[in-house]
């Protein structure tokens, strides 16, 4: 199957290797089978998120973690296990954003996040134009309201005001 070593294994392996080795396959098993099983939730469940900003970009949020799992566990298998951890980061910084954006001012913080974006989305069309001098671009057909909600931000590096750590480190409520 998929989660089948695609590398050989070590030409030298002690015990303790060939069992290191087990067990991270069937942790990555059981991580696969986790992820689809909330797959399942999301697609075959019904859920109804209500149409408001937090419910929104939580289920994106959760939804880009999920693809970054699976890009993980794909890597690993491929013996990129340095690679999958470049992603895996990735994927703990998620889960400290969602955890952030839950924690308090629910809705203020969904809408920051999601308006965030819009500055991305500037930022990126920004950089097209002055790498790219002869890419011609169309205007973007909500161009007014993305420059609206980028304008909230000074710069496209930040969104929350705080930092990753200060995201972790702050107490549940």
């Amino acid at each position: 199957g998929r989660l089948q070593r695609r590398r050989s294994e070590p030409e030298e392996s002690n015990g303790r290797t060939v069992q290191c080795m087990r067990e991270t396959d069937a942790q990555i098993a059981a991580s696969e089978k986790f992820r689809q099983e909330v797959i399942e939730i999301f697609d075959h469940v019904g859920l109804n998120p209500r149409r408001c900003a937090l419910d929104l970009y939580l289920i994106a949020l959760a939804r880009r973690a999920l693809r970054l799992h699976e890009g993980i566990i794909e890597l690993y298998v491929k013996g990129l296990a340095a690679e999958a951890n470049i992603l895996a980061r990735a994927l703990g910084e998620i889960w400290v954003v969602l955890r952030w954006i839950t924690n308090q001012d629910k809705e203020k913080r969904a809408e920051r996040y999601a308006n965030f974006e819009a500055k991305l989305t500037e930022r990126i069309h920004e950089v097209l134009l002055k790498h790219y001098p002869l890419l011609t671009m169309g205007r973007h057909p909500d161009h007014e309201l993305i420059a609206e909600a980028a304008a909230e931000f000074s710069t496209h590096v930040s969104w929350a005001g705080v930092g990753l750590r200060k995201m972790a480190e702050e107490p549940d409520t």
